[in-house]
């Protein structure tokens, strides 16, 4: 019997270093996002001074350098000055407000004791360990719309007001791709963060082809690609609105093509062939999400699909008529299909002056 790892041969070598290509790789810059990483630095100097830093609500679709520059920010941030206590914490991964504190207690320096503790007395022993430490930490929560998704958002009002409350700065930077996320957020929670707004627009082709062409040169060995290729896979990326990491995908993949054929180049092939899988992917990555909804969201979904866009009052009338229940629980349903990306929302007027929500689908 033979070894599959013989079978399938060498290929041909076309990666320098693949990890280049990866979403999780740092560049030491990030073309078209200078203005972008200008704005978040001038909200966050004042925690090199000891001084609380301003809340920051960072928004724009998948793919247009969000994280990447908050990341580069705060590396940046932390080599200039050892006073801010940089954290980053991706929501989806730490989406409650004890796994929050938790990971903000340990990053002060706080031992939590086994037997666990509530989450007031978390906050309270990281109040403590702050004042004594005399940092600032700025905490990037990342996908932060996954805190709404479990009526988490609290923690948002632990962190922002404890400057406040009890003399010690904290900085907090909401990443999204949620523009309207903040809307949702109740006003004593608005309030408290008084967040200035970063918005992060698509990216354009010509910009899309840099970036492509910078990784490709730390990514790719020499002349394993060529300017059609780049080009093609900017394409994609500009088509699926300014996407830089579908992008640096399409060429990833294309060169795993061109290396399972034996080849040391890309060909527009081999791009071809990977748009090809990762358009079919993308298509599966929807009805599996579709699939996680809950009976009641799928239900609700279904009459705004049917109508394309509709009031929320009509909305709730032929639900309730339909499935019953009650206004309250149909609101907290839609507002799940708007935090997970399948409907959106507009206000306008009615023909009285009155404010009418229209729901539509995405």
């Amino acid at each position: 019997m033979g070894n599959v790892f013989t079978d399938i041969g060498e290929g041909g070598r076309v990666f320098r270093n693949e990890d280049v290509l990866s979403p999780e790789f740092l560049p030491g810059r990030l073309p078209g996002r200078e203005k972008q990483e200008e704005e978040i630095a001038s909200c966050l100097k004042p925690a090199t001074l000891g001084n609380a830093p301003i809340n920051l609500f960072v928004h724009g679709n998948s793919g247009t350098g969000k994280t990447s520059t908050c990341k580069l920010v705060l590396k940046q941030l932390s080599e200039y000055s050892s006073r801010p206590l940089p954290i980053y914490i991706n929501c989806w991964q730490n989406s409650t407000r004890q796994a929050i504190l938790s990971i903000l207690s340990q990053k002060v320096g706080d031992v939590l004791p086994r037997r666990g503790l509530a989450g007031d007395e978390v906050f309270t022993r990281i109040i403590q360990q702050l004042k004594r430490e005399k940092c600032v930490p700025v905490i990037v929560l990342d996908e932060a719309d996954k805190l709404f998704f479990g009526g988490e958002e609290q923690v948002l009002y632990d962190l922002t007001r404890a400057h406040e409350t009890y003399g010690v700065p904290i900085g907090v930077l909401l990443i999204t791709n949620s523009s309207d996320l903040m809307a949702k957020a109740d006003n004593r929670i608005r309030g408290s963060l008084s967040a200035q707004e970063v918005f992060f627009k698509p990216y354009s082709p010509q910009e899309l082809k840099t970036i492509l062409a910078e990784r490709a040169k730390l990514a790719l060995v020499t002349n394993a690609w060529n300017d059609e290729v780049i080009a093609l896979c900017a394409a994609h990326g500009a088509k699926n609105g300014g996407d830089a990491r579908s992008s640096l995908k399409a060429l990833w993949n294309g060169a795993k093509n061109a290396e399972r054929r034996g080849s040391e180049s890309i060909s527009l092939d081999d791009v071809r062939r990977a748009l090809e899988v990762t358009t079919t992917s993308a298509e599966e990555k929807e009805q599996r999400d579709e699939k996680l909804l809950g009976e009641n969201e799928q239900h609700l979904l279904e009459i705004v699909r049917e109508k394309k866009s509709v009031s929320v009052g009509e909305l709730y009338l032929e639900y309730l008529g339909k499935w019953g229940g009650s206004e309250r629980s149909a609101r907290n349903y839609l507002r799940e299909l708007e935090l997970r990306g399948f409907v959106s929302s507009e206000e306008s007027r009615g023909a009285r002056g009155e404010r009418v929500k229209t729901i539509l689908i995405k």
